[in-house]
């Protein structure tokens, strides 16, 4: 809804009760929501003036209760995780505990944090060492339930342990010898049950106190693990490395292991061979069922997609997805750098990069931006001047560590900052140079967008900071830091151990950013695992669209130019890939594929099909296969997301009702392994075939590699 700020009067009112204004926007308005008698569903009803309109229905759930919390202790440094007990705690949006300082006359609110069910909820102690209160201070503890509030409870603030660092790494055993001994002073049995002691990025388990250490076992999922551990005593605002563990094989079932490893070493040779076999019969079967693409079948400007395959028609992306997103280089490595926001120059030993470092036509040796760009920002449109004031960073509140590179691409470089708010405070930032904007034109188009994009505010969406405009090189625009990277790189990292539950989590989180989106009728054009990011808590944010896309949109989207710009071509919408016309049906498709990224970790889809070819692939009615771990209705999902009929894929509306219900039923025991080799052989077509059964007994679709391409 528009104009909602539009008349004189405004009501609101839900199951025949108002709901009492908060505030009003053009197209948001907040209301506190009356009581009700009764747990069901109520019509919502809107009045502006004299105009009236039912919108839709609003669910009264049980109010939630807390029962009990536990541990009742927390260090005075706080980083203590209480879990509080009760019911229906999952109908609250934002829970939070407040914990009542009666000596200080002070309240100290903390945000919580839904677990597994219902039943429980979680939230981290703050500090209260600034207040200098004598010990044991007893303090008082409810929580905040949507406008609902808890009783007290006792929560009691003891002295900090003494944890005695370890000398050298401890040496454990894959057995059942996963003990850990932490030794110590003044360790409250009960204090020290709050998660404080961490194993990698797990707390340890089955915790309890004996004489002067505390025992506990290392997480069976960290064993897995081939590689040093830091054992870690988190608090509020730091955690204390108190020294290492080691995983080590148990050492009497070492010659059981030596004997397994040998076995199965042997059976997995036979296979391979086995396997060898079968699938070069498969290829040969195959010869007469595979379908070659010709200039016969209809594609409308297929040929304009790709680059011409002298160039390199394999080239999915303008991108380096080997590069991860964190990832910082000497000063010393670009000697030749300079401050102007032109990008450093990079090697890449294993890929040719000149198709992409050079635009179209020029000679490969030319630069791709310029270094010098200036913009007489006088000449700007006063009234467009003074509708950006709330998005335009001074050059004064804003310092780009140009030494410290995040990434790279082909609109210029992302670089570390530091943007200093009214306050002076200093906030961690990353900072986008976009050089392919060189006319006032561009700048007034890019001031344009960077008004709509100031307004979004979604927790999965990355929001924009502001937009700082120099008079002497490229405009930059200003983002959150994100700590973990792309979603991408993280899933892929061996490292880390997503269950199937994580993934699905993760995919549920785009979906609502792009459900976001979508009801401001902003279309992304890019979805994929690559352009979205995760923040220090694992938070997934939809990004790379509007000022943040990777590449400025005349020059990525369009196919008419002569640069030969890449498009994400096994990410795109049929429809899209005949048409070049984006739609938000259009991200519906991308964002099955993204699904298909996350199950699994990573994977490049088609990896069969060469790009050049995609389009009839898809036409001929295949898909991308099941993975290994993906679970039946997901995988339902996302052959719906692949319609081929646009209008018949659903809205992110339903996926993030489908979705929702699907992660609802896993517990998150299945882990998923990272396997880049998935390969698409013989694949069975969900939907019929859109070509003629001449085209398809004619053409064929080249599964070459792509590496046979690059070095042909």
């Amino acid at each position: 809804l528009d104009y909602l700020n539009s008349g004189n009067s405004r009501h609101i009112s839900i199951g025949g009760k108002t709901c009492t204004l908060k505030s009003v926007s053009n197209s948001i308005l907040e209301c506190y929501t009356p009581a009700q008698t009764i747990s069901t569903e109520f019509a919502v009803k809107l009045k502006i003036d004299l105009a009236n309109r039912e919108t839709s229905i609003f669910s009264y759930r049980e109010d939630p209760i807390v029962y009990e919390i536990h541990p009742t202790k927390s260090f005075i440094s706080g980083g203590s995780t209480i879990t509080g007990v009760g019911k229906n705690l999952n109908s609250v949006s934002v829970p939070r505990m407040v914990i009542n300082v009666h000596e200080a006359g002070r309240n100290f609110t903390v945000a919580c944090q839904h677990r597994s069910n219902s039943e429980i909820i979680c939230c981290t102690t703050p500090s209260l060492q600034q207040l200098n209160l004598q010990l044991p201070l007893k303090t008082k503890a409810f929580f905040m339930l949507d406008g609902i509030l808890s009783k007290y409870f006792d929560l009691i603030y003891v002295h900090n342990p003494v944890f005695k660092p370890f000398e050298k790494p401890v040496m454990i055993s894959m057995g059942n010898e996963n003990v850990l001994e932490i030794k110590g002073n003044d360790i409250d049995p009960e204090a020290v049950k709050g998660e404080v002691l961490k194993v990698g990025n797990k707390s340890c388990e089955n915790i309890h106190l004996h004489s002067e250490a505390v025992l506990c076992t290392v997480p069976n999922d960290l064993l897995k693990l081939n590689s040093e551990l830091n054992i870690e005593w988190k608090q509020a605002i730091s955690s204390t490395v108190l020294g290492k563990v080691i995983v080590q094989p148990d050492q009497n079932f070492t010659g059981l292991i030596a004997g397994v490893v040998s076995i199965s070493t042997a059976l997995l040779l036979l296979l391979g061979f086995f396997l060898w076999l079968k699938k070069r019969k498969q290829i040969k079967d195959l010869g007469s069922e595979l379908v070659r693409y010709d200039a016969r079948v209809h594609t409308p400007h297929l040929d304009r997609l790709v680059s011409a395959r002298s160039v390199s028609p394999t080239t999915e992306m303008v991108s380096n997805e080997s590069v991860d997103y964190r990832a910082t280089f000497p000063e010393d490595q670009f000697p030749n750098s300079s401050q102007n926001g032109s990008c450093r120059q990079v090697q890449y030993p294993l890929t040719d990069m000149s198709p992409i470092l050079t635009s179209g036509d020029s000679d490969i040796s030319s630069p791709l931006l310029q270094n010098t760009v200036h913009i007489d920002l006088s000449a700007l449109n006063p009234e467009l001047v003074q509708a950006v004031q709330h998005v335009v960073i001074g050059p004064s509140s804003l310092i780009v560590h140009f030494n410290e590179v995040i990434g790279r691409g082909h609109f210029g470089c992302v670089y570390h900052g530091t943007l200093l708010d009214n306050d002076g405070k200093k906030i961690h930032c990353a900072v986008k140079s976009l050089n392919r904007i060189t006319d006032i034109g561009e700048v007034s188009q890019f001031l344009t967008e960077g008004i709509i994009m100031k307004d979004f505010s979604h927790p999965n969406v990355l929001s924009l900071l502001g937009i700082c405009l120099r008079s002497e090189g490229s405009p930059l625009v200003v983002l959150p830091y994100m700590k973990h990277g792309d979603l991408r790189n993280f899933i892929r990292n061996e490292t880390h151990n997503p269950t199937v539950k994580d993934l699905i989590g993760f995919g549920l989180q785009v979906a609502k950013g792009m459900k976001y989106l979508a009801s401001k009728k902003f279309v992304h054009r890019d979805l994929a695992a690559r352009n979205c990011m995760l923040d220090e808590k694992f938070t997934v944010k939809v990004a790379d669209f509007g000022l943040a896309r990777d590449m400025y949109d005349k020059e990525y989207y369009s196919v008419h130019n002569k640069t030969g710009a890449k498009l994400p071509v096994k990410w795109m919408a049929l429809e899209s890939l005949q048409t070049q016309k984006f739609t938000t049906k259009s991200d519906v498709w991308s964002f099955g594929v993204l699904l298909w990224e996350l199950m699994t970790r990573g994977a490049p889809p088609y990896p069969d099909v060469n790009t050049f070819d995609i389009t009839v692939y898809l036409l001929q009615g295949r898909r991308l296969l099941q993975p290994e771990y993906c679970p039946d209705p997901l995988y339902e999902v996302m052959l719906k997301c692949w319609h081929p009929k646009a209008e018949m894929r659903p809205s992110f509306s339903e996926l993030v009702s489908r979705i929702s219900a699907i992660f609802s039923t896993f517990i998150g025991e299945h882990y998923v392994h990272v396997n880049a080799t998935y390969v698409n052989v013989k694949c069975v077509a969900p939907y019929p075939s859109l070509l003629s059964s001449e085209d398809n007994a004619d053409d064929e679709v080249d599964t070459r590699p792509a590496s046979f391409w690059e070095t042909s």
